[in-house]
Protein backbone atom coordinates (compact mmCIF):
# COMPACT_ATOMS: atom_id res chain seq x y z
CA UNK A 1 0.00 0.00 0.00
CA UNK A 2 1.09 3.58 -0.64
CA UNK A 3 0.83 6.03 2.20
CA UNK A 4 -2.01 8.45 1.37
CA UNK A 5 -3.16 6.22 -1.49
CA UNK A 6 -6.82 7.10 -0.89
CA UNK A 7 -6.06 10.62 -2.15
CA UNK A 8 -4.43 9.41 -5.37
CA UNK A 9 -5.84 8.83 -8.81
CA UNK A 10 -5.82 5.09 -9.48
CA UNK A 11 -3.35 5.44 -12.35
CA UNK A 12 -0.93 7.34 -10.15
CA UNK A 13 -1.13 4.66 -7.46
CA UNK A 14 -0.25 2.02 -10.05
CA UNK A 15 2.60 4.23 -11.25
CA UNK A 16 4.00 4.46 -7.71
CA UNK A 17 4.01 0.69 -7.31
CA UNK A 18 5.69 0.30 -10.69
CA UNK A 19 8.42 2.81 -9.84
CA UNK A 20 9.17 1.30 -6.43
CA UNK A 21 9.60 -2.17 -7.91
CA UNK A 22 11.67 -0.99 -10.89
CA UNK A 23 15.36 -1.85 -11.04
CA UNK A 24 16.36 1.79 -11.64
CA UNK A 25 15.31 2.67 -8.07
CA UNK A 26 16.36 -0.60 -6.43
CA UNK A 27 19.07 0.97 -4.27
CA UNK A 28 17.09 4.11 -3.33
CA UNK A 29 16.76 4.22 0.49
CA UNK A 30 13.64 4.84 2.60
CA UNK A 31 11.17 3.46 0.06
CA UNK A 32 9.07 1.45 2.53
CA UNK A 33 8.13 2.46 6.09
CA UNK A 34 7.61 0.23 9.14
CA UNK A 35 3.97 -0.37 8.19
CA UNK A 36 4.94 -1.72 4.80
CA UNK A 37 3.72 1.41 3.03
CA UNK A 38 5.50 3.15 0.18
CA UNK A 39 7.03 6.39 1.43
CA UNK A 40 6.83 8.55 -1.67
CA UNK A 41 7.71 11.88 -0.04
CA UNK A 42 10.77 12.31 2.17
CA UNK A 43 11.68 15.95 2.82
CA UNK A 44 15.27 16.68 3.88
CA UNK A 45 16.14 13.00 3.92
CA UNK A 46 19.93 12.66 4.09
CA UNK A 47 20.30 9.15 2.63
CA UNK A 48 17.99 9.93 -0.27
CA UNK A 49 19.78 13.17 -1.02
CA UNK A 50 23.09 11.34 -0.99
CA UNK A 51 21.69 8.70 -3.36
CA UNK A 52 20.64 11.33 -5.90
CA UNK A 53 23.91 13.23 -5.66
CA UNK A 54 26.02 10.09 -6.05
CA UNK A 55 23.98 9.08 -9.08
CA UNK A 56 24.48 12.54 -10.56
CA UNK A 57 28.23 12.02 -10.41
CA UNK A 58 28.07 8.48 -11.80
CA UNK A 59 25.85 9.51 -14.72
CA UNK A 60 27.79 12.75 -15.22
CA UNK A 61 24.72 14.99 -15.10
CA UNK A 62 24.76 18.60 -14.00
CA UNK A 63 21.74 18.42 -11.67
CA UNK A 64 19.23 16.09 -10.01
CA UNK A 65 16.48 17.04 -12.45
CA UNK A 66 18.41 15.63 -15.40
CA UNK A 67 19.13 12.50 -13.35
CA UNK A 68 15.39 12.05 -12.70
CA UNK A 69 14.71 12.23 -16.43
CA UNK A 70 17.59 9.90 -17.27
CA UNK A 71 16.55 7.09 -14.92
CA UNK A 72 12.81 7.35 -15.55
CA UNK A 73 11.83 3.90 -16.90
CA UNK A 74 11.88 3.77 -20.70
CA UNK A 75 8.83 1.49 -20.55
CA UNK A 76 6.77 4.57 -19.66
CA UNK A 77 7.86 6.48 -22.75
CA UNK A 78 8.73 9.60 -20.79
CA UNK A 79 5.23 10.07 -19.38
CA UNK A 80 4.04 10.31 -15.78
CA UNK A 81 0.40 10.28 -14.58
CA UNK A 82 -0.88 13.14 -12.45
CA UNK A 83 -1.67 12.33 -8.83
CA UNK A 84 -4.92 14.33 -9.02
CA UNK A 85 -6.52 13.63 -12.40
CA UNK A 86 -4.43 10.80 -13.85
CA UNK A 87 -3.49 12.67 -17.01
CA UNK A 88 -0.18 11.45 -18.41
CA UNK A 89 2.16 14.30 -19.28
CA UNK A 90 5.69 14.25 -20.61
CA UNK A 91 8.62 14.73 -18.26
CA UNK A 92 10.41 16.45 -21.17
CA UNK A 93 10.06 20.07 -22.27
CA UNK A 94 7.58 19.52 -25.10
CA UNK A 95 4.78 21.96 -24.18
CA UNK A 96 4.76 25.60 -25.36
CA UNK A 97 5.43 27.84 -22.38
CA UNK A 98 3.01 30.58 -21.34
CA UNK A 99 4.59 33.26 -23.53
CA UNK A 100 4.58 31.01 -26.58
CA UNK A 101 1.02 29.87 -25.86
CA UNK A 102 -0.19 33.47 -25.84
CA UNK A 103 1.57 34.16 -29.14
CA UNK A 104 0.08 31.00 -30.65
CA UNK A 105 -3.38 32.11 -29.51
CA UNK A 106 -2.88 35.49 -31.17
CA UNK A 107 -1.50 34.03 -34.40
CA UNK A 108 -4.00 31.17 -34.72
CA UNK A 109 -7.15 32.20 -32.80
CA UNK A 110 -9.36 29.52 -34.35
CA UNK A 111 -7.27 26.73 -32.82
CA UNK A 112 -7.98 27.81 -29.23
CA UNK A 113 -4.84 26.21 -27.82
CA UNK A 114 -4.46 26.48 -24.05
CA UNK A 115 -1.36 26.35 -21.87
CA UNK A 116 -0.14 22.76 -21.34
CA UNK A 117 -3.01 21.49 -23.47
CA UNK A 118 -0.96 20.09 -26.35
CA UNK A 119 2.61 19.04 -27.02
CA UNK A 120 4.51 20.97 -29.69
CA UNK A 121 4.02 18.07 -32.14
CA UNK A 122 0.25 18.33 -31.70
CA UNK A 123 0.33 22.12 -32.04
CA UNK A 124 2.33 21.87 -35.26
CA UNK A 125 -0.11 19.30 -36.63
CA UNK A 126 -3.07 21.53 -35.81
CA UNK A 127 -1.41 24.55 -37.43
CA UNK A 128 -0.52 22.58 -40.55
CA UNK A 129 -4.06 21.23 -40.83
CA UNK A 130 -5.67 24.66 -40.61
CA UNK A 131 -3.06 27.07 -42.01
CA UNK A 132 -0.72 24.99 -44.16
CA UNK A 133 2.91 25.86 -44.86
CA UNK A 134 2.39 29.55 -44.15
CA UNK A 135 1.12 28.68 -40.69
CA UNK A 136 4.12 26.47 -39.98
CA UNK A 137 6.45 29.31 -40.92
CA UNK A 138 4.67 31.61 -38.51
CA UNK A 139 4.86 28.95 -35.79
CA UNK A 140 8.61 28.60 -36.35
CA UNK A 141 9.02 32.35 -35.84
CA UNK A 142 7.18 32.18 -32.53
CA UNK A 143 9.81 29.75 -31.26
CA UNK A 144 12.72 31.61 -32.91
CA UNK A 145 13.48 28.51 -34.96
CA UNK A 146 15.31 29.13 -38.22
CA UNK A 147 15.33 25.59 -39.59
CA UNK A 148 13.81 24.92 -43.00
CA UNK A 149 11.14 22.42 -41.99
CA UNK A 150 8.22 22.14 -44.41
CA UNK A 151 6.03 19.69 -42.51
CA UNK A 152 4.63 19.54 -39.00
CA UNK A 153 6.61 16.55 -37.71
CA UNK A 154 10.03 17.86 -38.72
CA UNK A 155 9.24 21.37 -37.50
CA UNK A 156 8.12 20.08 -34.10
CA UNK A 157 11.31 18.02 -33.78
CA UNK A 158 13.41 21.04 -34.70
CA UNK A 159 11.66 23.25 -32.15
CA UNK A 160 12.08 20.56 -29.48
CA UNK A 161 15.81 20.22 -30.17
CA UNK A 162 16.16 24.00 -30.22
CA UNK A 163 14.78 23.98 -26.68
CA UNK A 164 13.40 27.52 -26.61
CA UNK A 165 10.00 28.50 -25.16
CA UNK A 166 9.06 24.96 -24.11
CA UNK A 167 8.15 23.58 -20.68
CA UNK A 168 7.94 20.06 -19.22
CA UNK A 169 4.57 18.63 -18.22
CA UNK A 170 5.86 17.95 -14.72
CA UNK A 171 8.59 19.70 -12.76
CA UNK A 172 11.43 17.90 -11.02
CA UNK A 173 11.30 17.58 -7.26
CA UNK A 174 14.32 15.44 -6.42
CA UNK A 175 15.21 14.30 -3.84
CA UNK A 176 11.93 14.95 -1.98
CA UNK A 177 9.81 12.73 -4.28
CA UNK A 178 10.78 9.11 -4.80
CA UNK A 179 10.80 9.32 -8.61
CA UNK A 180 12.28 12.83 -8.61
CA UNK A 181 9.12 14.57 -9.91
CA UNK A 182 6.22 16.50 -8.41
CA UNK A 183 3.26 14.23 -7.75
CA UNK A 184 0.87 16.54 -9.61
CA UNK A 185 1.48 17.50 -13.21
CA UNK A 186 1.09 20.91 -14.85
CA UNK A 187 -2.57 20.11 -15.57
CA UNK A 188 -3.45 20.32 -11.86
CA UNK A 189 -0.65 22.43 -10.49
CA UNK A 190 -2.85 25.49 -10.06
CA UNK A 191 -5.09 23.53 -7.68
CA UNK A 192 -2.32 21.82 -5.70
CA UNK A 193 0.42 24.47 -5.69
CA UNK A 194 -1.19 27.89 -5.45
CA UNK A 195 2.06 29.51 -4.43
CA UNK A 196 3.84 28.92 -7.71
CA UNK A 197 2.61 30.14 -11.09
CA UNK A 198 -0.94 30.09 -9.72
CA UNK A 199 -2.11 33.18 -11.62
CA UNK A 200 -0.90 31.69 -14.87
CA UNK A 201 -1.52 27.97 -14.57
CA UNK A 202 -4.99 28.36 -13.09
CA UNK A 203 -6.13 29.94 -16.33
CA UNK A 204 -5.08 27.12 -18.62
CA UNK A 205 -6.05 23.50 -18.32
CA UNK A 206 -7.19 20.54 -20.36
CA UNK A 207 -10.77 21.24 -19.37
CA UNK A 208 -10.62 25.01 -19.69
CA UNK A 209 -12.69 25.14 -22.88
CA UNK A 210 -15.68 23.59 -21.14
CA UNK A 211 -15.48 26.24 -18.44
CA UNK A 212 -14.73 29.23 -20.61
CA UNK A 213 -17.52 28.45 -23.07
CA UNK A 214 -20.04 28.02 -20.26
CA UNK A 215 -20.86 24.55 -21.55
CA UNK A 216 -23.66 22.48 -20.08
CA UNK A 217 -23.08 18.86 -19.16
CA UNK A 218 -21.49 16.81 -16.42
CA UNK A 219 -18.05 18.39 -16.63
CA UNK A 220 -16.66 16.31 -13.77
CA UNK A 221 -17.63 13.00 -15.37
CA UNK A 222 -16.52 14.15 -18.83
CA UNK A 223 -13.15 15.30 -17.49
CA UNK A 224 -12.64 11.99 -15.73
CA UNK A 225 -13.47 10.08 -18.90
CA UNK A 226 -11.03 12.22 -20.87
CA UNK A 227 -8.43 11.33 -18.27
CA UNK A 228 -9.16 7.66 -18.88
CA UNK A 229 -8.23 8.11 -22.53
CA UNK A 230 -5.16 10.22 -21.75
CA UNK A 231 -3.83 7.75 -19.21
CA UNK A 232 -4.09 4.81 -21.60
CA UNK A 233 -0.85 3.80 -23.29
CA UNK A 234 -2.67 1.34 -25.57
CA UNK A 235 -1.91 1.70 -29.28
CA UNK A 236 -4.90 0.91 -31.51
CA UNK A 237 -6.07 1.59 -35.05
CA UNK A 238 -7.67 5.02 -35.37
CA UNK A 239 -11.34 4.59 -36.40
CA UNK A 240 -10.94 7.59 -38.70
CA UNK A 241 -7.67 7.01 -40.60
CA UNK A 242 -6.61 3.50 -39.58
CA UNK A 243 -3.16 4.48 -38.29
CA UNK A 244 -2.01 2.72 -35.11
CA UNK A 245 -1.61 5.29 -32.36
CA UNK A 246 -2.70 6.44 -28.92
CA UNK A 247 -6.29 7.64 -28.93
CA UNK A 248 -7.47 11.12 -28.02
CA UNK A 249 -11.04 12.28 -27.36
CA UNK A 250 -13.18 13.79 -30.10
CA UNK A 251 -16.13 15.70 -28.64
CA UNK A 252 -18.09 15.15 -31.91
CA UNK A 253 -19.96 18.35 -31.07
CA UNK A 254 -17.17 20.87 -30.26
CA UNK A 255 -17.52 22.79 -27.01
CA UNK A 256 -16.34 25.95 -28.78
CA UNK A 257 -19.40 25.73 -31.04
CA UNK A 258 -21.81 25.63 -28.13
CA UNK A 259 -22.12 21.89 -27.56
CA UNK A 260 -22.17 20.22 -24.17
CA UNK A 261 -19.21 18.69 -22.35
CA UNK A 262 -20.67 15.17 -22.32
CA UNK A 263 -19.46 11.78 -21.19
CA UNK A 264 -19.55 10.66 -24.80
CA UNK A 265 -16.41 10.80 -26.93
CA UNK A 266 -15.33 9.30 -30.21
CA UNK A 267 -11.82 7.78 -30.11
CA UNK A 268 -9.55 9.43 -32.65
CA UNK A 269 -5.80 9.69 -33.15
CA UNK A 270 -4.18 13.01 -32.35
CA UNK A 271 -3.48 13.87 -36.00
CA UNK A 272 -7.09 13.32 -37.07
CA UNK A 273 -8.38 15.20 -34.05
CA UNK A 274 -6.04 18.11 -34.74
CA UNK A 275 -7.05 18.33 -38.38
CA UNK A 276 -10.72 18.24 -37.48
CA UNK A 277 -10.42 20.96 -34.83
CA UNK A 278 -13.88 22.59 -34.53
CA UNK A 279 -15.05 21.76 -38.03
CA UNK A 280 -17.95 19.32 -38.04
CA UNK A 281 -18.79 16.83 -40.78
CA UNK A 282 -22.14 15.44 -41.90
CA UNK A 283 -21.30 12.29 -39.95
CA UNK A 284 -20.90 14.37 -36.78
CA UNK A 285 -24.28 16.01 -37.36
CA UNK A 286 -25.96 12.64 -37.86
CA UNK A 287 -24.40 11.25 -34.66
CA UNK A 288 -25.56 14.25 -32.64
CA UNK A 289 -29.10 14.10 -34.04
CA UNK A 290 -29.24 10.36 -33.32
CA UNK A 291 -28.14 11.02 -29.73
CA UNK A 292 -30.99 13.51 -29.33
CA UNK A 293 -33.52 11.10 -30.80
CA UNK A 294 -32.35 8.52 -28.26
CA UNK A 295 -33.28 10.94 -25.49
CA UNK A 296 -29.92 12.59 -24.88
CA UNK A 297 -28.93 16.25 -24.85
CA UNK A 298 -26.02 17.50 -26.93
CA UNK A 299 -26.24 21.30 -27.09
CA UNK A 300 -25.81 23.88 -24.31
CA UNK A 301 -28.72 26.14 -23.40
CA UNK A 302 -27.22 29.21 -25.03
CA UNK A 303 -26.77 27.62 -28.47
CA UNK A 304 -29.88 25.46 -28.62
CA UNK A 305 -31.91 27.96 -30.67
CA UNK A 306 -29.43 28.08 -33.55
CA UNK A 307 -28.74 24.33 -33.47
CA UNK A 308 -32.45 23.58 -33.74
CA UNK A 309 -32.75 25.90 -36.73
CA UNK A 310 -29.78 24.39 -38.58
CA UNK A 311 -29.61 20.67 -37.85
CA UNK A 312 -32.50 19.63 -40.09
CA UNK A 313 -31.08 21.49 -43.09
CA UNK A 314 -27.60 19.95 -43.19
CA UNK A 315 -27.17 17.46 -46.03
CA UNK A 316 -23.46 17.62 -46.96
CA UNK A 317 -20.04 17.98 -45.36
CA UNK A 318 -19.79 21.49 -46.79
CA UNK A 319 -23.07 22.46 -45.17
CA UNK A 320 -21.83 20.97 -41.89
CA UNK A 321 -18.77 23.20 -42.18
CA UNK A 322 -20.93 26.27 -42.84
CA UNK A 323 -23.07 25.37 -39.83
CA UNK A 324 -19.89 25.12 -37.74
CA UNK A 325 -18.95 28.67 -38.69
CA UNK A 326 -22.41 29.98 -37.78
CA UNK A 327 -22.38 28.17 -34.44
CA UNK A 328 -18.97 29.67 -33.71
CA UNK A 329 -20.28 33.14 -34.52
CA UNK A 330 -23.23 32.49 -32.24
CA UNK A 331 -20.81 31.66 -29.43
CA UNK A 332 -19.29 35.11 -29.86
CA UNK A 333 -22.77 36.56 -29.38
CA UNK A 334 -23.26 34.41 -26.28
CA UNK A 335 -19.98 35.53 -24.77
CA UNK A 336 -20.81 39.18 -25.50
CA UNK A 337 -24.11 38.82 -23.64
CA UNK A 338 -22.60 37.04 -20.64
CA UNK A 339 -19.66 39.44 -20.47
CA UNK A 340 -22.05 42.41 -20.51
CA UNK A 341 -23.98 40.93 -17.59
CA UNK A 342 -20.75 40.44 -15.68
CA UNK A 343 -19.53 43.97 -16.44
CA UNK A 344 -22.78 45.39 -15.06
CA UNK A 345 -22.50 43.52 -11.77
CA UNK A 346 -24.78 40.52 -12.21
CA UNK A 347 -22.36 37.70 -11.40
CA UNK A 348 -24.78 36.13 -8.92
CA UNK A 349 -27.35 35.87 -11.69
CA UNK A 350 -24.79 34.33 -14.04
CA UNK A 351 -23.94 31.70 -11.43
CA UNK A 352 -27.41 30.24 -11.93
CA UNK A 353 -26.18 29.00 -15.32
CA UNK A 354 -23.22 27.16 -13.78
CA UNK A 355 -23.14 23.72 -12.18
CA UNK A 356 -20.39 23.42 -9.55
CA UNK A 357 -22.44 20.66 -7.90
CA UNK A 358 -20.96 18.13 -10.34
CA UNK A 359 -17.73 18.35 -8.31
CA UNK A 360 -19.47 16.41 -5.53
CA UNK A 361 -19.14 13.17 -7.50
CA UNK A 362 -16.33 11.11 -8.93
CA UNK A 363 -16.29 8.19 -11.34
CA UNK A 364 -14.80 4.79 -12.00
CA UNK A 365 -14.92 3.39 -15.52
CA UNK A 366 -15.05 -0.34 -16.16
CA UNK A 367 -15.36 -2.38 -19.34
CA UNK A 368 -13.66 0.56 -21.05
CA UNK A 369 -12.96 -0.10 -24.74
CA UNK A 370 -10.69 2.56 -26.19
CA UNK A 371 -11.35 1.38 -29.75
CA UNK A 372 -15.09 2.07 -29.52
CA UNK A 373 -15.34 4.54 -26.65
CA UNK A 374 -17.80 2.27 -24.83
CA UNK A 375 -17.64 1.98 -21.04
CA UNK A 376 -19.61 1.39 -17.86
CA UNK A 377 -19.48 4.30 -15.40
CA UNK A 378 -19.80 4.01 -11.64
CA UNK A 379 -20.64 7.29 -9.90
CA UNK A 380 -19.93 7.79 -6.22
CA UNK A 381 -20.12 10.84 -3.93
CA UNK A 382 -16.94 12.47 -2.67
CA UNK A 383 -16.37 15.04 0.02
CA UNK A 384 -12.86 16.39 0.18
CA UNK A 385 -10.87 19.58 0.12
CA UNK A 386 -9.92 18.89 -3.48
CA UNK A 387 -13.61 18.64 -4.41
CA UNK A 388 -14.21 22.10 -3.01
CA UNK A 389 -11.20 23.45 -4.86
CA UNK A 390 -12.37 21.91 -8.14
CA UNK A 391 -15.82 23.49 -7.77
CA UNK A 392 -14.36 26.91 -6.96
CA UNK A 393 -11.92 26.60 -9.83
CA UNK A 394 -14.74 25.77 -12.25
CA UNK A 395 -16.63 28.93 -11.26
CA UNK A 396 -13.51 31.10 -11.17
CA UNK A 397 -12.31 30.13 -14.65
CA UNK A 398 -15.80 30.61 -16.09
CA UNK A 399 -15.81 34.22 -14.93
CA UNK A 400 -12.18 34.83 -15.85
CA UNK A 401 -13.01 33.85 -19.42
CA UNK A 402 -15.69 36.55 -19.58
CA UNK A 403 -13.25 39.21 -18.35
CA UNK A 404 -10.68 38.12 -20.90
CA UNK A 405 -13.31 38.19 -23.61
CA UNK A 406 -14.31 41.76 -22.72
CA UNK A 407 -10.69 42.90 -22.86
CA UNK A 408 -9.98 41.59 -26.36
CA UNK A 409 -10.63 44.24 -29.00
CA UNK A 410 -10.82 41.70 -31.82
CA UNK A 411 -13.74 40.02 -30.06
CA UNK A 412 -15.72 43.25 -29.80
CA UNK A 413 -15.94 43.40 -33.57
CA UNK A 414 -17.86 40.10 -33.44
CA UNK A 415 -20.87 41.76 -31.78
CA UNK A 416 -24.17 41.55 -33.62
CA UNK A 417 -25.68 44.45 -35.60
CA UNK A 418 -29.31 44.36 -34.50
CA UNK A 419 -31.02 47.29 -32.77
CA UNK A 420 -33.86 45.10 -31.53
CA UNK A 421 -31.36 42.74 -29.89
CA UNK A 422 -29.64 45.74 -28.31
CA UNK A 423 -32.99 46.87 -26.89
CA UNK A 424 -33.63 43.39 -25.53
CA UNK A 425 -30.29 43.30 -23.73
CA UNK A 426 -30.98 46.71 -22.24
CA UNK A 427 -34.33 45.45 -20.99
CA UNK A 428 -32.64 42.39 -19.48
CA UNK A 429 -30.42 44.68 -17.41
CA UNK A 430 -33.47 46.64 -16.24
CA UNK A 431 -35.26 43.45 -15.21
CA UNK A 432 -32.23 42.25 -13.26
CA UNK A 433 -31.91 45.59 -11.47
CA UNK A 434 -35.51 45.11 -10.37
CA UNK A 435 -34.85 41.55 -9.23
CA UNK A 436 -36.99 39.96 -11.96
CA UNK A 437 -34.85 36.86 -12.52
CA UNK A 438 -37.25 34.59 -14.41
CA UNK A 439 -38.42 37.27 -16.88
CA UNK A 440 -34.77 38.20 -17.47
CA UNK A 441 -33.89 34.60 -18.36
CA UNK A 442 -36.89 34.35 -20.65
CA UNK A 443 -35.87 37.54 -22.45
CA UNK A 444 -32.28 36.32 -22.84
CA UNK A 445 -33.62 33.17 -24.51
CA UNK A 446 -35.82 35.30 -26.75
CA UNK A 447 -32.84 37.46 -27.69
CA UNK A 448 -30.73 34.40 -28.50
CA UNK A 449 -33.55 33.06 -30.65
CA UNK A 450 -33.69 36.34 -32.55
CA UNK A 451 -29.94 36.35 -33.15
CA UNK A 452 -30.10 32.69 -34.18
CA UNK A 453 -32.82 33.49 -36.70
CA UNK A 454 -30.57 36.11 -38.27
CA UNK A 455 -27.64 33.70 -38.49
CA UNK A 456 -29.76 30.84 -39.83
CA UNK A 457 -31.10 33.10 -42.58
CA UNK A 458 -27.63 33.11 -44.16
CA UNK A 459 -27.41 29.31 -44.24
Amino acid sequence: MVRGEDLNHADFSEYQKFIVSHKNYESLPSKINNLGEITWVRVKDGPRTQWWDELRVVLNHKDRASVARAIHPTELGGYKPCQVCGRKMSILAVYPDLRATKKIAEAFPELEIGHFEFEISEVASKVEGSYGAAGLKKLANIFSYSGKSTEAASLALGIFKNGKSLSPGVMSNAPDRLDGFHTYNACCRSVQDTGRHASNLSRYSTDRRAYENWADGNWRGADRLMGKYQSSAELVACPSCGSVSKMSTDHIGPISLGFMHRMDFRPMCIDCNSKKNNRMSLEDIDILIAAEKAGGEVISWHSKALWNKLKGKIRTDQQALEASKLLRKNMHYVMCILATLQDTGFEDFLKTYLHPEYAAFDYNFTEFDITTGLFVAEQYPVDSLNTQKQAKRYVRISFESLREYSEKDNRRSARWVDKEADAMLKEVLTLLKNGSITPAKQLINKMLDRLATGLAASF
